[in-house]
């Protein structure tokens, strides 16, 4: 799959240049919540970084933890109680909602 066609596949898209603000700043969650015209407080932002945890959480969305990215597990365990280890593990949380 190209770059256009995963693109293509999404309802928004948010970059670094569309805020003037960036994570860990809720801006651009708030921004893709607003495109979506879905409230914040409804949203499930699923992040590997703990600056997305916070921008996760400074935004009103559901912060969930990535395990299997690219930083050390314990340290999301400790940003957000709510982590997965694949993202297999998003589906029942996200039917269960």
């Amino acid at each position: 799959m190209t770059r256009f066609e995963l693109v293509g596949s999404l309802q928004t898209l948010v970059t670094y240049d569309d805020t003037e603000d960036h994570k860990p700043h809720p801006a651009p969650l708030l921004l893709a919540a607003e495109q979506l015209r879905v409230a914040p407080e409804q949203c499930w932002y699923v992040g590997d970084a703990i600056h997305e945890m916070h921008a996760a959480q400074a935004a009103g969305m559901v912060a969930v933890g990535a395990l299997w990215g690219a930083s050390e597990p314990e340290r999301l365990q400790v940003a957000t109680p709510l982590c997965v280890e694949s993202p297999i593990e998003l589906l029942p949380l996200l039917q269960g909602r």
